[in-house]
Formats: C-alpha cells, sequence, structure tokens
C-alpha cells in the first residue's frame, strides 16, 4: 500500500471557512455508523461516530491531513465505509504521517488524552460529516469525514449470530451484485497450497455441500485472525484463532461472518 500526495478533499466549495460562526460552533451530533452511511447532504454536519479505521491500497494526504477508511466492524476491510481525513501531527487529536509504504502497524493515532490508537481498534471520532453524490449514478453518495477530535473507546463486542445474515454459497460468492453485502458460511477451513499473504491470507472454507469459498482472514495475532505464514510454511504453522482469541481446533466446524468483495468473503468474525 501507498501514501500519494494531493487533495484529499473534492469539495472545495464545502470548505470550513465558508461557514458562520454558528454553524462552527454547533453541538455536534452522535450517530451511528449506519446513521453517518446514510447521510445524503452536501452541508456538513457536526457529528461524533465510531468505527474502525482500516488503510486502502493508496492513501491521499496534504500537508495537513492523510486519508483513512472508516468501518463499522472490527476486521471490516471491505464494504461500505467513511472517507476520512486525519489531521496529521504528532500531538493529540492527530495520526503520524503514514510512511511512503505503508502497513497498518503504521497507523498510530493520539486521542485527546494523549492514549495512543491503531488500525483495527474501535475509535470515537469527533468531525465534520458531508455527502457527495456519484455523478454517474443517482442517489449513491460517498460520505466523507473531516477529524477534529479523536478518543479512545473499550472494544464492542458484535454478537454476529443476533444479526440473522443469510447463507453465501458458491454460485452467491460469485455474484457481482451481492459485493459489499454480508453473509455467513459454515464449513471447515483449509489453506491453500499456494496461498495469498499481505495485510490478510487467503483461506478456504468448505461447506457441507463440499463447496469451496474463498476467504479473506486478515493476518495477525489477535480474535479471528491468522498469524502471518512464513516461508516454507506447514500445515502445523497454520494458526487460526476465534472470536474469542482461541486457536481454532483443526478439522472441526466454523462458522465465518464476514463482507463479500471481488475476490472471496472478507472476514470479520470466527466461531466455533
Amino acid at each position: 500500500m501507498a501514501s500519494c500526495g494531493g487533495s484529499t478533499n473534492p469539495a472545495k466549495d464545502n470548505s470550513i471557512s465558508s461557514e458562520t460562526e454558528e454553524k462552527k460552533n454547533e453541538k455536534p451530533v452522535e450517530m451511528t455508523f449506519e446513521e453517518a452511511l446514510d447521510y445524503q447532504s452536501g452541508d456538513r454536519k457536526a457529528v461524533i461516530v465510531e468505527g474502525y479505521v482500516q488503510l486502502s491500497v493508496i492513501s491521499n494526504f496534504t500537508a495537513t491531513t492523510q486519508s483513512v477508511n472508516l468501518y463499522g466492524h472490527r476486521n471490516q476491510t471491505t464494504g461500505k465505509y467513511i472517507y476520512t481525513n486525519m489531521p496529521i501531527g504528532n500531538g493529540k487529536n492527530q495520526m503520524k504521517q503514514l510512511p511512503k509504504e505503508y502497513h497498518p502497524s503504521d497507523v498510530i493515532m493520539m486521542d485527546k488524552s494523549g492514549k495512543k490508537i491503531g488500525a483495527n481498534q474501535r475509535v470515537r471520532l469527533h468531525g465534520e460529516l458531508y455527502a457527495i453524490e456519484s455523478y454517474s449514478k443517482k442517489k449513491d453518495y460517498t460520505i466523507y469525514l473531516e477529524v477534529t477530535g479523536i478518543e479512545y473507546v473499550d472494544e464492542v463486542k458484535e454478537d454476529y449470530a443476533k444479526m440473522d445474515l443469510p447463507t453465501l454459497d458458491e454460485k452467491g460468492a460469485k455474484s457481482d451484485k451481492n459485493y459489499d453485502k454480508a453473509f455467513k458460511i459454515e464449513g471447515k477451513l483449509e489453506v491453500p497450497m499456494f496461498v495469498l499473504i499481505d495485510n490478510e491470507t487467503t483461506v478456504d472454507i468448505i461447506t457441507a455441500n463440499n463447496e469451496k469459498i474463498s476467504l479473506k482472514v486478515v493476518t495477525g495475532n489477535g480474535d479471528s485472525q491468522i498469524e502471518e505464514l512464513k516461508e516454507n510454511w506447514t500445515e502445523a504453522n497454520v494458526k487460526i484463532r476465534n472470536t474469542n482469541g482461541q486457536l481454532i481446533s483443526k478439522n472441526k466446524k466454523v462458522t465465518v461472518y464476514g463482507t463479500l468483495g471481488m475476490d472471496g468473503l472478507h472476514v470479520e468474525q470466527i466461531v466455533q
């Protein structure tokens, strides 16, 4: 992934400098992540919203801001997100500027009290929210957040079983109509012989109908993640953790929950 200089704000006409003092000082509205995604106005609105900062393939930066993606769920790396411009610097309510070639571990945010926060950690952001409608598709909006404040918050453990998500099959995984939608799959996990390893690792799940569906599991040592596989790895090196952080027993059924992308289901939670 690469950091690229240039404007991160395509809506210059929405500049804060053109707003009245009353607008600047309006009391922020607390929104859920879903409510923020549904915002459909070019008018800037002072908000507070919680989510998880993740990096895109290319992160734009200016002299004062760095762009990141804000998602609604831990381990989420695809689907709908808020395009977020973070103030850069080494002080409170700022994010350290990313190097030219970066990794999620390079994300270092400092909250209002000086506490460090990294990528894929729950965070409460204060800022100004606005939306820009697509030129090519009506009622399709990109949501932007200009961050003014950062707060650390405790992790919220989500119960995906209560979301009543549809089950994804092999045919559905190949349909572009399902991209960016959430699904669940039940089956057994296996790592293919030739595996793609980056910020996510390719894993297959074999269902009861003997269908094979490709998964993207976040590479790491946390819950619902897979430890990085080194060169010349063997099956003994494969360590995948469930939502409680426990190592998954091999050849036992799991339920995975996540968001479908072009390259497979991007896993957010693994339950065994």
